[in-house]
């Protein structure tokens, strides 16, 4: 709002903010401050365990192959490569290869 100073001169007038505006402003930076943060900053930065737990023999004449694989985390996913192929998603639990050359 526009007055006339005693200059004549128009001035604004300010208004002040008082001592309880100041404190509401402290109590929401703090209840701000004690909020959880949000989802994304809760990542799992760690690595599940995982661990092969059934494979063929090292040297086989079968034409077949099955991996089974485990993780200590639910909801882990794996990728899979054959003889140096490019890393593909593989089954949950067990990939199961055919038509493979002795070896």
């Amino acid at each position: 709002m526009a007055t006339r100073g005693t200059t004549g001169r128009p001035t604004t007038a300010r208004r002040h903010w008082g001592a309880s505006a100041v404190t509401w402003l402290l109590l929401l930076a703090l209840v701000v401050a004690a909020l959880p943060a949000p989802a994304a900053a809760w990542a799992d930065a760690d690595a599940p365990e995982t661990k092969i737990a059934g494979k063929p023999a090292s040297r086989t004449t079968s034409p077949r192959a099955t991996f089974t694989y485990e993780s200590s985390e639910r909801g882990s996913a794996f990728e899979c490569a054959l003889d140096g192929g490019r890393f593909k998603p593989c089954k949950e639990g067990g990939q199961a290869y055919a038509g493979l050359h002795p070896g």
